[in-house]
């Protein structure tokens, strides 16, 4: 028994609907609500050949992600909240593991960034 793992983990493959994870708080501040992790796979580039070889750091994936940038998100407070531009109130609220934590996505954009508008 020694050797088993002492968590059991399962990945939800459903999607997470944005008004179900994101809540306004106050015109300027929202709010992420969500249990236990974010599993994040982003498909549209696949990781680094420097990540794979040298972060020494593997999250278990279904074999149709096999190269896709994996992430998981964990909350350290119970209240995370953030701006409308994205930047954390409290960046000490999150825990990013897998490569956002490699890259160091959480400090990469600067709190005076706007989105661009959408165009029609």
């Amino acid at each position: 028994m020694k050797n088993k793992p002492d968590t059991l983990e399962v990945l939800n493959r459903a999607n997470v609907l944005t008004d179900t994870l994101v809540k306004q708080k106050i015109s300027s501040i929202k709010t992420l609500a969500y249990k236990d992790a974010l599993y994040i796979v982003f498909k549209k580039e696949k990781e680094t050949r420097d990540y794979a070889d040298y972060s020494g750091y593997k999250i278990e994936r279904p074999p149709e992600y096999s190269r896709f940038q994996i992430s998981l998100i964990y909350k350290l407070k119970s209240s995370i909240n953030f701006y409308e531009n994205g930047g954390v109130y409290d960046p000490g609220s999150l825990l990013y593991e897998g490569f956002w934590g490699y890259e160091k996505v959480a400090d990469m954009v600067p709190m005076d960034y706007i989105l661009p508008k959408e165009k029609d």
